[in-house]
């Protein structure tokens, strides 16, 4: 699926940052997107945390755009292909601007990787989460599906327990290159996040340290409590600089290997 991403357009010469909405044909949902359309983002660097907000709307091709100012920058949902080593430091970047609004009384109380968008020149910019959140609704599932549902836990309602929840998912997809409760339907990836028993990443992936593992475990729901984004933080930056993996002989990864076959064989019987 093609998803349609926020990205640069022209307004009166200008360039600005357009956020897709959805068909304009219905007048409700203009009315409740001018009501909104005040509503702040953040953008946080090493200048502090300063609020982003839209400038207006505009329609093209009968779809409705949001639209604010414009800087040159990729999202998170474009990072994500580039796997672990590489995107380390953008969650490095994420969970320091998680912090960084939190302690300005800011909490970001979901994460989806079309509304987090890493600026050129080092800054965190979060998307308006009030935005955001009615935009989602309109969006079509699949867009969800990519970008929110494998994210977010349906019964997990603490910021703190959602966000390491959504930090360790986006930990398992870069390492194994999709997230741990994906499915065809938002329906049945909730149903998997509340009952799929999941193998250890130390055997879906061998040679992931144990302590990778444990982790994303207890960020998952799946073992130990989670971590909070302070012990995230921690953890990732010494990940950055010692690595993820451990060295295996061909023997080690072998029967890692059976173990991980034997263990998603029961996960599958269970489930």
């Amino acid at each position: 699926m093609s998803l349609r991403l926020p990205g640069k357009a022209l307004r009166e010469d200008r360039e600005v940052l357009a956020i897709p909405v959805g068909l304009s044909r219905n007048e409700f949902v203009l009315t409740k997107i001018t009501g909104l359309r005040t509503s702040p983002g953040w953008r946080v660097g090493e200048q502090g945390v300063t609020e982003w907000t839209l400038e207006g709307f505009f329609k093209q091709d009968e779809r409705l755009y949001l639209y604010g100012p414009y800087e040159p920058g990729e999202f998170l949902e474009e990072v994500l292909p580039r796997g672990a080593e590489a995107a380390l430091s953008y969650l490095i970047k994420l969970i320091r601007g998680l912090l960084a609004l939190r302690e300005q009384g800011r909490e970001v109380e979901s994460l989806e990787t079309d509304a987090v968008r890493f600026l050129a020149g080092g800054d965190v910019l979060f998307l308006p989460p009030a935005i955001v959140k009615h935009v989602r609704a309109m969006l079509p599932e699949a867009h969800r599906l990519r970008v929110y549902e494998p994210l977010n836990h349906p019964d997990f309602k603490n910021p703190a327990d959602r966000l390491s929840f959504a930090v360790a998912s986006l930990l398992w997809r870069l390492i194994t290159g999709e997230y741990p409760f994906a499915a065809e339907t938002g329906e049945e990836v909730r149903h998997r996040t509340r009952y799929l028993h999941l193998p250890s990443l130390a055997l879906v992936r061998p040679g992931v340290k144990e302590e990778v593992a444990e982790a994303v475990a207890g960020g998952l729901g799946r073992g130990g409590g989670a971590p909070t984004l302070e012990r995230w933080l921690e953890l990732l930056e010494r990940w950055q600089a010692e690595g993820l993996y451990r060295s295996l002989t061909e023997a080690e990864t072998a029967a890692l290997s059976a173990q991980a076959r034997l263990a998603g064989e029961q996960a599958a019987r269970s489930y």
